[in-house]
């Protein structure tokens, strides 16, 4: 729980798993007034709240959680090569940003929350304005565990600002969603990203309406089994509703995967520059890549 005083905080090589307790009235987090300081609040594995805050979270698993994997709420931040799976019980996403936040979302894999690998909100009404820019991540199975239907793979809201690019969804329950009551920044960009489903009820969720969004250059298909990416080691076939992580599995990209060259790297990320910490390292986003998803070909 890294209340506003916190100015930075670094998680490398880290696995974070089985939190999520259910506050009480006698929880230290309500008596502090720590995260919605109230009883009955799902924690979050990871609560983030300083605006002008520092935080990377890098190379490290979040796993086996009762909700929000991340709920963040400002700062300067780089979320880049970590996994998430089999997460929230009735609900939860897998990176949850509200106002304040300057975010950049690279090389993540995720599968199975309960709702969304991303939810996007400008929420909380802080400066920053959040823009979030999410690139070349893997989102599996997500979102078919959540009782009813909100999300399932990014949610967009309350005028957050977005850019998603070379992104790789496989058998989510939606595609890119917004809540139309609460839309989106209107230069919020959507390119290269690419879709896949098994069947045709997941195909036709991906479909673009008032609250589906597609992209330039996105590959969405509308044919079950269309755009498959190739996997080296999953099977596509896996019910979406599966929260079991199987640790053998190989989302890189086999050598023939149609998904290799089609994504872009001509846009403007957050911190190329890095975000430098009091300790004097410098912590860097990631440069974008040519494939789509979180793993090309393996070396």
């Amino acid at each position: 729980m890294a209340g506003p005083t916190c100015e930075e905080l670094v998680l490398d090589h880290a696995i974070i798993e089985y939190g999520g307790s259910t506050t009480s009235d006698a929880s230290t987090s309500v008596k502090m007034g720590l995260y919605k300081a109230v009883a009955g609040e799902n924690l979050p594995a990871l609560w983030f709240a300083n605006a002008k805050g520092r935080l990377v979270v890098q190379n490290s698993i979040f796993r086996n959680l009762q909700e929000d994997c991340t709920y963040i709420e400002g700062g300067r931040i780089i979320f880049a090569n970590n996994v998430f799976y089999t997460t929230g019980v009735t609900g939860g996403e897998a990176m949850n940003f509200k106002s304040g936040c300057l975010a950049d979302i690279a090389y993540n894999l995720v599968y199975s929350t309960n709702t969304n690998a991303l939810k996007l909100s400008n929420t909380g009404d802080k400066t920053p304005q959040t823009y979030i820019i999410a690139y070349n991540n893997t989102m599996v199975n997500t979102g078919w565990r959540r009782p009813t239907a909100k999300g399932g793979s990014i949610w967009l809201e309350s005028t957050v600002r977005a850019d998603l690019y070379n992104n790789l969804f496989a058998n989510t329950r939606f595609g890119v969603k917004r809540d139309p009551k609460k839309p989106e920044d209107a230069r919020s960009a959507y390119s290269n990203n690419w879709y896949y489903g098994y069947d045709q009820a997941t195909v036709n969720q991906f479909q673009p309406t008032g609250d589906i969004i597609a992209g330039k250059n996105d590959v969405i298909g509308t044919a079950a089994g269309a755009n498959d990416p190739k996997f080296v080691n999953y099977p596509l076939n896996t019910a979406v509703n599966n929260a079991d992580f199987n640790t053998a599995w190989d989302f890189h990209l086999q050598g023939n995967s149609p998904a290799l060259g089609k994504g872009i790297t001509n846009f403007t990320r957050h911190h190329a520059a890095g975000i430098v910490m009091k300790n004097g390292i410098t912590y860097i986003s990631p440069a974008p890549s040519t494939f789509v998803g979180a793993y090309g070909t393996k070396i």
